[in-house]
């Protein structure tokens, strides 16, 4: 009956859904409409013209990494309820195995991804040895970068750790830009944790749950082995 329905939907259908969804989400939607703050960051140690120098890379603790070659976001600036960061164009982590004349978009996820756990430390006031479980990530590409000029990553979150709240949920609006034009967004979802410890029980939790899936899946296995024969 699903597939039916799935079938039944035509591409003008889905062109509107998918052109829609970004409005749905409502937070970073409005966030994505807001213009680059270009006369505070010419005020800024960020980089915004192709001659300037971009700033040391972030300390590496509040991107949880354990090299500074695999961060991919420079110290940041703050104004407002915003944060800026330079986004650097290549990373030791990851590797291509091909050149591109522009910026690649796996670099621009994990920049994203980076940036927004940042905010969370950094804005949110998530304690250093707090940690994060990303629950979703919706992104859209608008525009290529390019390798020449700098590039300006802005967070926003809501998020403010309460050492009492049970739930932890987090939510980052990130933006990437260059020479003022919107090229990427993300809305990423989370759960915040104090201390690894609260993490190590959810994830206990959570394999828990994971195994009762193996087993149903196991069980479905063995279903249609004895159905058709052995596969």
């Amino acid at each position: 009956m699903l597939y039916r329905k799935v079938k039944s939907i035509t591409y003008r259908q889905a062109k509107e859904y998918v052109q829609n969804h970004e409005a749905d989400a409502g937070f970073g939607g409005l966030i994505n409409k807001i213009p680059l703050d270009i006369t505070s960051l010419m005020h800024s140690p960020l980089a915004m013209k192709e001659d300037d120098v971009v700033p040391q890379v972030l300390n590496r603790r509040y991107v949880h990494k354990k090299k500074d070659e695999n961060v991919l976001i420079s110290d940041y600036f703050s104004k407002g309820n915003f944060l800026y960061f330079n986004m650097y164009d290549q990373t030791r982590e990851i590797q291509f195995d091909h050149d591109s004349d522009h910026v690649q978009g796996l670099l621009l996820l994990e920049a994203m991804r980076q940036a927004s756990i940042a905010t969370t430390h950094i804005s949110g006031g998530l304690p250093d040895e707090g940690t994060i479980a990303l629950l979703t990530y919706d992104s859209g590409f608008y525009n290529f970068l390019e390798l020449t000029a700098p590039i300006v990553v802005r967070t926003y979150t809501p998020f403010s750790f309460n050492p009492g709240d049970s739930k932890g949920d987090v939510f980052v609006s990130c933006e990437i830009f260059q020479w003022g034009k919107l090229a990427s967004s993300a809305l990423l979802k989370g759960k915040a944790f104090p201390d690894k410890s609260k993490y190590v029980n959810y994830r206990i939790r959570t394999e828990k749950v994971q195994a009762r899936h193996k087993k149903q899946y196991d069980s479905k296995i063995l279903s249609a082995q004895n159905t058709v024969g052995v596969i």
